[in-house]
């Protein structure tokens, strides 16, 4: 097994990461960069281009890699204007220069750009570009890329996972702990608000209102079975990957805290985690969390000052409940993938259903004040109260 795994910019992570001998990489970006990722700024760790070379150095003084993430999947077209264009390879021949030994991208062109002007860097296709069958893994290959991350969606699809091994000849990664919804809808949007949140010299300087993460969680309240149904991979499970000959993988959590990261990368290491699943998986819940950063209010606060509604303020200091999956309960939920009995029409299948019923245990009361709050937040959204306040009209 090898493992690469999201920084915080945190020295102290690379300390604890060093003790963990199937990592080998570690990934991370600025919080704000010409072509953005797919984290908003406001979420991720900090640090300056004047710190970063000597955080580069200790990550190569560990043994680690470090792959630089230049993940959005749209730039604004920035990349077509002399200026955009020229921020953008500036940046990248910057970036070589201090030490890192690759790039996470997602825009082909921007594959192609690194790939002619620094031949010898690896790059690999992220998450966002969304290579889930053989034939787009081919693409990719032809592009250049020395590997490519495989679109967690097709996580528990063997067949697929087996035409895409049999393929390529590049590098192969498999995302372990997203948690996204499966099929989810609002995802290729989500990966563009998340990449112009993050862009330098975007008009608006960081700031965005993460509707996609309230609808996903609106969903999952409203359907438990979501949760189970999404594309992670559990550490137990990842002996049937290993099987198919997959042995590099990919912990996700960059916006986390170090106990966090850690905490994901031990579970996973050892192939063994008893408690609440929810712990160790990736995904957005808006609201003050002890195990997310804190978020950098000042484009928040700068975004916010136009809008109208009490209820998007609130989203600063509200608490959410994060949902209980006991691990040990899902023991023998991944076979049925694995023998290739999964249909994909979760409306007349129920298996997922029936896995939560034993696994999810979300106390209602906590269920229920968070769903009024979201779905709160929602109707003023999709009313435009939060940018016209009584002026909307529905």
């Amino acid at each position: 097994m090898k493992l690469s795994v999201g920084i915080n910019w945190d020295s102290e992570l690379i300390d604890n990461l060093s003790e963990i001998s199937a990592v080998t990489e570690v990934y991370g970006c600025n919080s704000a960069t010409p072509v953005g990722t797919g984290r908003p700024s406001m979420v991720l760790g900090k640090t300056t281009k004047e710190d970063m070379p000597a955080y580069i150095k200790k990550v190569h003084e560990k043994g680690f890699k470090f792959s630089y993430v230049l993940n959005a999947p749209c730039m604004n077209n920035r990349e077509y204007s002399v200026k955009g264009h020229s921020e953008l390879i500036e940046n990248i021949d910057w970036l070589v220069s201090i030490g890192v030994d690759g790039f996470t991208v997602s825009i082909p062109y921007i594959i192609e750009i690194i790939k002619k002007r620094h031949p010898q860097i690896a790059v690999k296709s992220a998450i966002a570009a969304h290579v889930g069958t053989a034939r787009k893994a081919k693409h990719f290959e032809r592009l250049g890329v020395d590997e490519i991350v495989i679109d967690n969606m097709i996580n528990r699809d063997f067949r697929m996972l087996e035409k895409i091994k049999k393929a390529v000849n590049c590098k192969l990664t498999l995302l372990l702990n997203d948690a996204c919804l499966y099929d989810c809808p609002y995802r290729v949007y989500h990966y563009n608000t998340c990449g112009h949140a993050s862009q330098t010299n975007h008009e608006t300087g960081g700031f965005y209102i993460d509707y996609c993460s309230i609808r996903c969680l609106i969903d999952r309240m409203n359907d438990p079975s979501l949760m189970i149904s999404a594309r992670y991979i559990r550490p137990e499970d990842v002996k049937y990957y290993e099987d198919l000959g997959f042995d590099s993988f990919k912990v996700s959590g960059r916006r986390m805290k170090t106990h966090w990261i850690t905490r994901a990368a031990k579970a996973y290491a050892s192939r063994t985690y008893d408690g609440n699943l929810s712990d160790i998986l990736d995904y957005s819940i808006i609201g003050v969390e002890e195990d997310v950063q804190t978020p950098d209010f000042e484009p928040v606060m700068r975004g916010a000052k136009d809008l109208k509604s009490p209820s998007f303020n609130k989203l600063a200091t509200f608490r959410p409940h994060r949902p209980h999956i006991d691990n040990r309960s899902l023991d023998g939920f991944l076979k049925q993938f694995v023998d290739r009995k999964c249909s994909g029409i979760c409306d007349e299948c129920h298996y997922c259903k029936s896995w939560a019923d034993k696994a999810v245990r979300t106390k209602p009361e906590d269920r229920n004040e968070d769903f009024e709050f979201y779905s709160q937040v929602m109707e003023d959204l999709v009313s435009s109260r939060v940018f016209l306040g009584d002026k909307a009209k529905v």
